[in-house]
């Protein structure tokens, strides 16, 4: 049992893995004012509108500073 043990403990994500796939507070900080220099055509608008949204929520969520 060990050995299956030691494969399941390898395939699992660890929380550090996981984490390194969020932004962290300044990575948001920074795509935020970026985006709001961005030129968008007409059909565009909807989706970057929407993932802008995303990004202001995860923004908002970090305890302030």
């Amino acid at each position: 049992m060990s050995m299956f043990d030691d494969l399941r403990n390898k395939l699992q994500p660890t929380e550090k893995q996981v984490d390194t796939n969020k932004l962290n507070q300044q990575e948001l900080e920074y795509l935020l004012t970026i985006l709001k220099n961005v030129n968008l055509r007409g059909e565009q608008v909807e989706m970057f509108y929407e993932l802008v949204l995303k990004l202001q929520k995860q923004y908002l969520d970090y305890p302030s500073k």
